[in-house]
């Protein structure tokens, strides 16, 4: 999803200044202050605010593995839609499901 699309989903009616916040959301270093900004983000896609906030407020040594290509996680792997089959580690950084997946696919 593109900054400008995220930014008219989560607020059409100030485009300028949420695409200004979601740039600079994505500066390095750089983190949302209120639960509230998380919750906007997560009703234009998908994200965990709890996960966001656990990132946030938590040493990086005590993070999380979170899949690169679909955001899964040790605590939230991918589960197949019949509830048979879960993801598992394929890599570092991917899961089994992503690691299958086309590269064009899988974010970078």
């Amino acid at each position: 999803m593109s900054v400008a699309t995220l930014a008219r989903s989560m607020n059409p009616n100030d485009f300028d200044t949420t695409k200004a916040m979601v740039h600079l959301l994505e500066t390095e270093g750089t983190a949302a202050r209120y639960r509230e900004t998380m919750e906007a983000f997560a009703r234009a896609m998908p994200i965990d605010v709890d996960v966001y906030l656990q990132l946030r407020d938590t040493p990086a040594d005590r993070h999380p593995r979170i899949c690169r290509g679909c955001a899964c996680s040790d605590h939230d792997a991918c589960v197949s839609a019949d509830g048979a089959h879960r993801c598992s580690w394929s890599g570092s950084a991917i899961c089994s499901r992503c690691d299958d997946a086309p590269a064009a696919t899988v974010l970078q």
